[in-house]
């Protein structure tokens, strides 16, 4: 089986992790590796910069919870939550 999928998780656990004390700006990928007890070259392998992580979190998290309707735009989903 492929680690992929289980090294994007450690790499998202950790950065959720340090975003809990520290400003995303603040964040290195060092810092996000370090974390997860992956190498830099690890995280380079998946994503090109601490960016496309964060970006790979709302896709997986917060995406995948909400429903997909076709018809809707981007203002629908925010007063779904309202």
């Amino acid at each position: 089986m492929s680690q992929a999928p289980l090294t994007k998780k450690a790499l998202a656990d950790s950065l959720k992790v340090l975003l809990r004390a520290t400003l995303f700006d603040k964040i290195s990928v060092s810092d996000i590796c370090e974390n997860a007890g992956t190498s830099r070259r690890n995280f380079y392998w998946h994503f090109p910069d601490k960016y496309a992580l964060l970006v790979w979190i709302y896709d997986e998290d917060f995406c995948s919870i909400n429903p997909h309707y076709d018809e809707w735009v981007l203002q629908d989903y925010f007063f779904w939550y309202l």
